[in-house]
């Protein structure tokens, strides 16, 4: 899908469509990730984000 660059204030974005994030569900936030060659949008779930947080606490314990 090609979608074009916008701009919102000083930046510049992209504007997803309404049939987008009610597919995706996507509230309020997603998670850039960027590998070489690719910028992938994924979808931040309570899940997601639980795990987020369990791994920096096991993290955190680890070095305590």
């Amino acid at each position: 899908m090609e979608l074009p660059i916008i701009s919102i204030g000083n930046s510049k974005g992209i504007r997803l469509s309404k049939t987008l994030l009610e597919k995706y569900a996507i509230k309020d936030k997603v998670e850039l990730i960027l590998e070489e060659g690719y910028m992938i949008l994924k979808v931040r779930t309570y899940i997601s984000e639980f795990r987020l947080i369990a791994r920096k606490f096991c993290l955190e314990s680890k070095d305590a």
